[in-house]
C-alpha cells in the first residue's frame, strides 16, 4: 500500500491575496486532473481536504504499482500541476 498526500506550496499567502472564487476555480483545475491522472493509472483518491489531496494504491484493490507505474504517476502529477 502506497498513500501520497499532495501540498499546494503557497497555498495560504496565494488564497489569503485573491478572491475566494478563483482559489475554489483553482482547485477544482488542479483537483479535476489529479482525479483524471489517477484514473489512468488505478490510483484511489481517498480525500481533498482543503488544498490537500491524499490518494492511495493497492488499498481497495490490493493491486501493487510498480516502481516505473509511480515514476509515471508522480511525474504525471507533477507535470498537471504546472499551470
Amino acid at each position: 500500500v502506497s498513500i501520497m498526500f499532495a501540498d499546494v506550496v503557497g497555498f495560504t499567502t496565494m488564497s489569503s491575496t485573491v478572491e475566494p472564487l478563483l482559489v475554489m476555480s483553482f482547485l477544482n483545475e488542479l483537483f479535476y486532473t489529479f482525479d483524471n491522472v489517477c484514473d489512468d493509472f488505478n490510483v484511489y483518491k481517498v480525500e481533498t481536504v482543503g488544498d490537500c489531496y491524499v490518494a492511495a494504491v493497492g488499498v481497495v484493490t490490493g493491486s501493487i504499482m510498480t516502481s516505473a507505474s509511480n515514476v509515471e504517476h508522480d511525474q504525471a502529477l507533477t507535470s498537471a500541476s504546472q499551470f
